[in-house]
């Protein structure tokens, strides 16, 4: 994808996702657009990535090394609540608002809620930094983000361009991966933060 966007610029971990999940859950003949041109055409068995200038990439060839790998440039962006914030990095924006806990609606990767009064201000959106930790929802100690993501199999590539919610103390989200259970809603909590990413 970053090969055949321009400078690949708008492609993140996001757009990734959807891609994966059109290879893993697509009907044969699916297709999505994506910034800087690109349609992802889904075959029998393979997908074709088609660029607005008529290239195509194969992912199934040989990809270059380390050398030729693009690094992700380092972000970090403060957060206001209720705000926005643009990730122009990554070509996508971050919306923080204070929610009603009857307005949680759960089952998105794109979306979280967090108890706000758990969040250790301020907060930033960023990506990952050597030595990150979250405590992974439903458990009790504090793990690497780094082996979180050896865990769910995100590339080495991807993840400086996969963009993290983290406050003063710890990561609280890894969008589409992980919330922190540190903040995770309770029956108890008063104060619900929404994050949606757009």
């Amino acid at each position: 994808l970053q090969r055949l966007a321009k400078k690949g610029k708008g492609v993140g971990y996001i757009h990734v996702q959807a891609v994966r999940s059109l290879l893993n859950q697509g009907r044969t003949g699916g297709a999505l657009d994506l910034p800087g041109g690109i349609r992802v055409h889904r075959g029998y068995a393979k997908l074709v990535m088609i660029s607005r200038d008529g290239r195509t990439e194969n992912p199934d060839k040989p990809r270059k090394g380390r050398q030729g790998s693009r690094v992700a440039k380092e972000f970090s962006y403060a957060v206001r609540v209720p705000g926005a914030v643009r990730v122009a990095e990554l070509g996508l924006s971050l919306r923080f608002d204070l929610v009603e806990t009857d307005e949680v609606r759960f089952g998105s990767g794109k979306r979280a809620y967090m108890d706000y009064d758990r969040v250790a201000r301020p907060m930033r959106v960023r990506n990952a930094r050597p030595g990150d930790r979250i405590q992974p929802l439903g458990m009790k100690g504090r793990k690497k983000v780094k082996d979180l993501f050896i865990d769910e199999k995100i590339k080495r590539d991807e993840r400086g361009r996969l963009p993290i919610v983290a406050d003063r103390d710890s990561v609280l989200w890894v969008p589409g991966v992980r919330l922190s259970d540190k903040v995770k809603i309770r029956d108890r909590t008063k104060s619900v933060l929404k994050i949606e990413i757009n």
